[in-house]
C-alpha cells in the first residue's frame, strides 16, 4: 500500500513539475515574442522617420521644427538630412546589437527630450492630426515594453540584466 501511495505521489509531483516548466517556458516564449515585436517596432520607426520625411522627402513640417529651434534656414536641409541618416543608423543599431538595453533607454530619453523641446519651441504642432505626442508617446511606450520584456542574458551561468 505504501509503495502505491509513494508512486502516485511521485507521479503527481512529476506531473506538477512538468506543468510548471511548460507554463514558465510558455511565459518566457511570450516575453521573447513581445520583446521582439517591441524592439523591431522601435527600430522600424527610427528607420522610417529617418528615411522618409528627412532623407527622401525633406518634409516641410520637419524643416519647420528645426527652424523653430533656431537653426538658420540655409542649414536646415543639410541638418535634416544628417539627422535622418543618424536615425537610420540608430534603428539599425537597435536591430544589430540585439541584447543592448542602452538603445531603448536612449529612445526613451530622446522621446521625452523631443516632446519637451517641441512643446517649448513649436507648441502649435500639438493640435495637428499627426503630432509629437502620438509619435513620441508611442515610441516611448514601445521602448518601455521592450525593456520590460527583455529576457535576462546568461553568461557562464550568471544572469546579466
Amino acid at each position: 500500500m505504501y509503495n502505491s501511495y509513494a508512486r502516485t505521489s511521485g507521479a503527481l509531483s512529476l506531473t506538477k513539475g512538468i506543468l510548471e516548466n511548460v507554463i514558465v517556458s510558455s511565459s518566457e516564449k511570450t516575453l521573447v515574442h513581445i520583446h521582439r515585436i517591441a524592439r523591431i517596432g522601435v527600430a522600424a520607426t527610427w528607420i522610417y522617420h529617418g528615411l522618409i520625411p528627412k532623407v527622401i522627402f525633406r518634409d516641410w513640417s520637419e524643416m519647420t521644427l528645426l527652424h523653430d529651434l533656431g537653426v538658420d534656414i540655409q542649414f536646415v536641409p543639410m541638418l535634416l538630412q544628417n539627422m535622418g541618416y543618424a536615425e537610420i543608423a540608430f534603428g539599425v543599431l537597435i536591430l544589430t546589437i540585439w541584447h543592448g538595453r542602452w538603445q531603448l533607454w536612449a529612445t526613451i530619453g530622446i522621446m521625452i527630450g523631443g516632446l519637451l523641446s517641441i512643446a517649448h519651441h513649436s507648441p502649435a504642432t500639438f493640435h495637428a492630426a499627426f503630432n509629437p505626442v502620438s509619435l513620441n508617446g508611442l515610441m516611448l511606450v514601445l521602448a518601455v515594453i521592450g525593456l520590460l520584456s527583455q529576457p535576462p542574458r546568461t553568461i557562464k551561468n550568471q544572469v546579466v540584466s
